[in-house]
């Protein structure tokens, strides 16, 4: 077998193991990157149009914006665990 007969295979192989929800965190992430960047950046024009656009691929996929959920309920911890 040829390196790109082996590629394909091996690309076949992690595409059939995605499930929706591992796509829409991996899209989560990279909303998530880009957000930040913008939010960080001294220009106003990429807040005007990027962060909209963010915002539409939200929505339209149904990608929740994990963060702000992160923030206000904070992850158990193994001491939390053990107090109950």
């Amino acid at each position: 077998m040829d390196k790109a007969g082996l590629i394909s295979m091996l690309i076949n192989l992690v595409l059939s193991m995605m499930t929706p929800e591992i796509l829409k965190k991996f899209a989560d992430m990279v909303l998530d990157f880009v957000e930040d960047t913008v939010a960080n950046s001294t220009t106003k024009w990429d807040d005007v149009t990027i962060l909209p656009m963010c915002n539409v691929i939200r929505s339209t996929f149904g990608i929740p914006d994990d963060d702000e959920i992160e923030k206000v309920v904070p992850e158990k911890t193994l001491d939390d665990e053990e107090d109950e």
